[in-house]
């Protein structure tokens, strides 16, 4: 059945079923009223004239969010992914706007927010925030309010706030060897001074058993390679946070210092393809008589996904990542001062078999250091004439150094001394005013601007069959500045129906690419250009049914210029290249939720998109003509139903076809790597009737389905060498929290 046609049965009949129960039982509880922070003040969902997901409290604990990648499949038109072979870095895409490199000098299209403190890369995004009270995807560019690299969307993850004496404790287990175990204790001494201790600890084992090569020697020439772990997939993750709360009438302070440790194995890379008689194109470990070392053709397969694998790599992936952040808020008469100074250390290493095969062809390894300084202030209040204020200026001081040795063909190509260093300086000043036209009519201005000064050395030697090449270097610095606007006319046509249209810029200043290849490019480090986005978007929001009804629209056009498009190229070694190409998108968000009765609820997130990208010359021959992470549409449908004893929850979530890389459709790169229509099923019981003491049993992915979510293809240069990466299998546990 036609997704939309779907969606639109189950609304119509929702919203019959409840005017009918309206009509006869009369007026009951409705939907729970959620407060929001998403423009630096309180306000709530339904009043806040932006695209907002909003995951509750509630939500959280009985899903065990812990994670951006737990929330990835709720928010409509919204792509949450692990990068390739990694646990702690994300590839997140919002209404098609995405960043694809991983690496440490690039920024995201997505800013991910913790308590007001910028998260700022993809590699450590993936961490382990408990005791969450809230979680906001916010859609669209949020440059006027949160700034830099926020031209698709802002995630903000709000920590809960001690406001009593309590302690909790929550024990997670469940298959493949699952252990987790969190502990929350909030410390309420008198009116002004609080503290809260969170730490957790989750371990699990791998998806996939690493077994011995299936290979002998060959002659005597070469053994077979060596195991270096037995499993593939494993999460060993430590998190600790401890704040320091003062608050009395003339001024508040939190000081918060959290820790995350991960010590794992990376994610199965599977051969899925390699060109028909790669080994006598390569003639790569030739002993003759037709006989190979390294036979890739012989593993390669794309019949389903490996549980057992061989591999010669000592693959890890490994992270430590500290914060400290002091909030400070003071009332004023001009308004509340808000002060947030932050600084974040992360450690992130990294170890990867990269042709998922048991023979040295391709190996890699990350080791990054990344320092960040940040300081905002913000001044918000209300003047006598009703006119809500925002205003603000914003600091970011970043250090970047990746170490990047690359090994191929058993080290026939050896890039031994391969790292690159970024450095960033970026201000702005913002500013937000809400004026009320009349009692239903706001009209909201506001502005940013933004200047970042970006430098950066990349350093490169080869050693080709023995033979050294010289060290190259390329050293690149510029200044990037822009003033982004947005402008909201927001109307009330009721108490509980809100119309809107908004018209947003975005920005996302240009860099430098750090994993270039200076031998075959040069060492004329020329910067790619900044990405704006020019957005409109017009919205609704409103609850029906005495409240029972909860529907928001929004429909999006936004215009991409000089969209910043990474694309793999494999000259010599793994590298990759940016073209700034132009692309439009437009769609519609559809969230709703409904109370089919007083037990049972429903809830449909629906996500379509409608884009395309200029078709684009790139430096290796080929054209940039393809959207990445852009699916036509997404689905997220929610079930719960209260049995008195104990709660029932289905969720099922879809996502559809769609492209990993923007190679035009006739290349066989894009055929490799595009992949297909994906859904899952998950299934919770929630037993909570004790205040002290609640279970839930869930299973995640029911049907055990198997599918690719991403890939990487290595080119010509290594004969279309592909490997797939895939969805979690079927895990089954159980979380058992106690309150004390």
């Amino acid at each position: 059945m036609n997704i939309s046609r779907y969606f639109l049965m189950v609304s119509i009949l929702c919203i019959g079923t409840l005017n009918a129960q309206t009509s006869d039982e009369g007026t009951s509880a409705g939907i729970e009223e959620v407060v929001v922070t998403a423009q630096k003040r309180e306000g709530t969902l339904q009043e806040t004239p932006i695209a907002i997901t909003a995951v509750t409290s509630d939500e959280i604990n009985y899903k065990n969010v812990n994670t951006i990648m737990d929330i990835g499949n709720i928010a409509p038109n919204a792509v949450f992914v692990r990068t390739p072979s990694n646990n702690t870095a994300a590839t997140i895409a919002i209404r098609g706007g995405v960043q694809t490199n991983p690496a440490i000098t690039w920024e995201p299209a997505v800013g991910v927010y913790l308590d007001g403190v910028y998260m700022g890369k993809t590699q450590g995004a993936i961490f382990d925030a408990i005791d969450l009270e809230r979680v906001e995807v916010l859609r669209g560019p949020q440059g006027t309010l949160y700034g830099r690299n926020t031209l698709a969307g802002a995630i903000n993850m709000i920590s809960a706030k001690p406001t009593e004496t309590s302690t909790k404790a929550k024990l997670s287990m469940g298959n493949y060897g699952l252990t987790q175990l969190q502990f929350v204790s909030n410390i309420v001494l008198d009116d002004n001074w609080s503290f809260k201790i969170v730490a957790s600890d989750k371990n699990r084992d791998g998806y996939v058993n690493v077994s011995a090569s299936p290979f002998t020697p060959a002659g005597g020439v070469v053994g077979s390679q060596p195991n270096q772990v037995t499993e593939l997939d494993t999460l060993d993750s430590q998190a600790t946070r401890f704040s320091v709360i003062y608050d009395a009438e003339a001024f508040s302070v939190n000081v918060t210092a959290d820790k995350n440790e991960q010590n794992n194995t990376p994610q199965m890379a599977q051969l899925g393809y390699v060109i028909p008689g790669w080994s006598d194109v390569f003639q790569v470990g030739n002993i003759g008589n037709g006989l190979y070392l390294w036979p890739l053709e012989r593993i390669a397969t794309r019949d389903g996904k490996k549980t057992d694998i061989s591999i010669d790599a000592p693959v890890h992936e490994r992270s430590t990542i500290e914060g400290l952040s002091v909030t400070v808020d003071i009332p004023t008469r001009l308004g509340n001062l808000k002060i947030i100074q932050a600084s974040r250390e992360m450690v992130w290493a990294d170890r990867l078999d990269l042709d998922g095969s048991p023979f040295p062809v391709a190996e890699t390894a990350r080791d990054t250091d990344y320092d960040s300084d940040t300081i905002e202030l913000q001044l918000t209040g209300t003047t006598d004439g009703g006119v809500n204020y925002v205003l603000g200026y914003y600091k970011i001081d970043e250090y970047a150094f990746t170490d990047n040795p690359q090994s191929y063909f058993g080290g026939g190509s050896l890039y031994g001394l391969n790292d690159y260093v970024g450095y960033t300086d970026a201000t702005a000043i913002f500013g937000q005013l809400d004026f009320p036209l009349t009692e239903k009519l706001t009209f909201t201005l506001g502005g940013r601007k933004t200047q970042e000064d970006k430098s950066g050395v990349r350093r490169t030697q080869l050693t080709q069959a023995g033979v050294p090449f010289p060290l190259i270097a390329a050293t690149g610095s510029d200044s990037f500045d822009d003033f982004s606007q947005t402008v909201i006319l927001d109307y009330e046509l009721n108490d509980s129906t809100n119309v809107y249209l908004k018209v947003a810029d975005g920005f996302k200043a240009g860099g430098f690419n750090s994993e270039f290849n200076v031998y075959s490019q040069g060492t004329d480090w020329s910067p790619y250009s900044p990405e704006k986005i020019e957005s409109v978007e017009l919205g609704m929001k409103g609850l029906f049914a005495d409240n029972r009804l909860l529907l928001n629209l929004a429909y999006f056009d936004n215009e991409h210029k000089d969209m910043q498009t990474p694309y793999f190229t494999a000259d010599g070694a793994a590298a990759s290249l940016v073209v700034n190409t132009q692309a439009e998108m437009s769609g519609l968000d559809v969230e709703m939720k409904a109370l089919i009765t007083d037990n049972t609820s429903l809830t449909v997130n629906y996500g379509y998109l409608d884009g395309e990208m200029e078709p684009t010359p790139t430096s290796d021959g080929g054209i940039a003509s393809n959207l990445m992470y852009a699916p036509d549409d997404t689905l997220y449908v929610s079930l719960e139903h209260d049995f008195g004893n104990y709660r029932l929850i289905l969720d099922h979530h879809r996502i559809g076809a769609h492209h990993i890389f923007p190679y035009q459709s006739v290349d066989l790169r894009s055929r490799l790597t595009d992949v297909d229509e994906r859904s899952t099923t998950d299934m919770r019981l929630v037993f909570d009737n004790d205040e002290k003491f609640n279970v839930v049993f869930w299973i995640k992915n029911m049907n055990d389905k198997e599918y690719i979510v991403n890939n990487i293809n290595f080119g010509a240069g290594f004969g279309h060498l592909t490997v797939d990466y895939f969805n979690p299998p079927r895990t089954v546990g159980f979380d058992l929290t106690y309150n004390f």
